[in-house]
């Protein structure tokens, strides 16, 4: 079913349906003061270009929501009159070629029914989702990190959405950062009732920011920096790309540097006097990195 934004619709006023020299559209604003009644606060809109009027098609939303929660339509075939409910959580399977999010009915108390239990508000996990083409793979192509952790989060995502959203067009997609973006700002915005969904966002940004700064670091060369007992300092210049954990002696093959504070550079100096400050893990680019307390990677200037 095509996600549609609240934004892009006109409300229409109902009494102006109702009092249409047109019986199909009386008979929907019926239908639809029906579901008024039972669904407070909805409202109905029509998008101005895309024949939702002609075709006797009202879509139901709140105001303050992002998405709509799905359409209703009133149509006739061989003098037989039909109330439609088009909802994300139908599953036709008789039409499901041509219309597997629709329900209709001749009995407008049985319409009622169903739009009463289908038109359903997005959470805030499905606006995430439906915010995305192609969300699996979109996620998997993020980052080339733990494969695992990447289905956990697609299986999580998807299954609060389900199988039968689309998208229009590629210029939906937007980039990795706006995505993960769009996620921190749910995780700050909203509370989880399962801690497991929060759980696995935090670490697909964590895996996210990690990478990112794993790539920056690639493209530098880094000093680093030991802090010993005393004023003794263990140095390696030209290293590659820093290390969260480890020593890069196991790979490095360079001239490890043996001195003291006094003899260090000044740059260093300010460097790590910097750097100290900042939190475990803290990257900042064009400085370099804290591992902890006394171990630093300082990003040597560029062009040396």
């Amino acid at each position: 079913m095509r996600v549609i934004e609240v934004k892009k619709l006109t409300e229409i006023n109902l009494q102006d349906y109702l009092h249409a020299s047109n019986s199909n559209k009386a008979e929907l604003a019926r239908f639809a003061y029906r579901i008024q009644s039972k669904i407070r606060g909805v409202k109905f809109g029509i998008r101005a270009n895309m024949m939702d009027d002609a075709q006797c098609r009202l879509h139901v939303y709140y105001p303050d929501d992002k998405y709509v929660m799905g359409h209703i339509t009133y149509y006739t075939s061989n003098g037989l009159g039909f109330y439609t409910v088009n909802a994300r959580d139908i599953y036709n399977e008789r039409s499901k070629q041509s219309a597997p999010n629709m329900k209709k009915s001749q009995n407008i108390e049985a319409a009622l029914r169903t739009a009463c239990k289908f038109l359903k508000r997005y959470t805030p996990l499905e606006e995430v989702c439906c915010s995305h083409e192609k969300l699996d793979g979109k996620i998997t192509g993020l980052i080339s990190a733990d494969r695992r952790e990447f289905s956990d989060v697609t299986n999580i995502l998807s299954s609060g959405v389900g199988s039968t959203y689309r998208y229009r067009s590629q210029e939906d997609i937007p980039d990795q950062a706006s995505f993960i973006n769009e996620i921190r700002n749910i995780l700050t915005q909203h509370d989880f009732a399962d801690p497991g969904v929060k759980a696995v966002f935090t670490s697909l940004i964590t895996t996210y920011d990690n990478v990112q700064v794993a790539e920056a670091l690639r493209k530098d060369t880094y000093t680093y920096v030991r802090l010993v007992e005393g004023e003794r300092v263990v140095m390696m210049s030209g290293v590659p790309a820093p290390m969260y954990n480890g020593n890069p002696a196991e790979y490095y093959d360079g001239v490890i540097t043996r001195t003291t504070h006094d003899q260090v550079s000044e740059y260093i100096q300010n460097a790590v006097a910097t750097l100290f400050l900042l939190s475990d893990g803290e990257f900042v680019s064009g400085l370099g990195l804290r591992v902890d307390e006394s171990t630093y990677y300082v990003q040597e200037p560029r062009g040396n």
